[in-house]
C-alpha cells in the first residue's frame, strides 16, 4: 500500500514555485498527486490581491473554485458579470479560456480544480479531506 500525507501550507512555503497547486503538473514526480488528469490548489490570498487570468486554459477544460474562508470576487471579462464568494463552501464552475479578474477582497482560502470534462468532484474531495 503506498500513500502520502503532509500539510499543504507548509508544502506552499517551502515551494512557491508551485503557486498553490498541489496536485497535478507541479507536483514533484514521485508523488502521487502527479497526474495529467487534473489540477488542484490550495491557496490563502491576502485581502486586495487581484489578478487575471483565464484566457490560458483550453475551452473544454472546466473550473471550480471552493471558498474555505474569507470573501472573493471574481469578474468576468466578456460581459463585466460578478460573482461573490463569501460563506464557507460557496463555490463558482465556471468554462476554460474565460477571461476573468479575481480580487481577494478579504484574506481568502481557496480551493480550486481545473480539469477537462468529466472534472473531479472537488467538494467530495474537499469533504474527505475533513473541512
Amino acid at each position: 500500500m503506498r500513500f502520502e500525507t503532509g500539510n499543504l501550507d507548509s508544502e506552499n512555503t517551502e515551494h512557491p514555485e508551485r503557486s498553490g497547486w498541489c496536485v497535478g503538473g507541479r507536483a514533484p514526480e514521485a508523488s502521487l498527486m502527479r497526474t495529467g488528469k487534473c489540477s488542484v490548489k490550495w491557496v490563502t490570498h491576502p485581502e486586495g490581491m487581484k489578478k487575471r487570468s483565464g484566457s490560458d486554459l483550453e475551452s473544454e477544460t472546466r473550473t471550480t473554485v471552493i471558498l474555505l474562508s474569507g470573501r472573493w470576487l471574481t469578474r468576468f471579462a466578456e460581459d463585466g458579470s460578478e460573482v461573490i464568494l463569501e460563506s464557507p463552501g460557496d463555490y463558482l464552475t465556471y468554462e476554460g479560456a474565460l477571461a476573468h479578474e479575481n480580487e481577494a477582497l478579504s484574506e481568502s482560502r481557496l480551493s480550486s480544480s481545473d480539469g477537462s470534462v468529466p472534472t473531479i468532484d472537488s467538494t467530495r474531495m474537499i469533504r474527505s479531506w475533513g473541512i
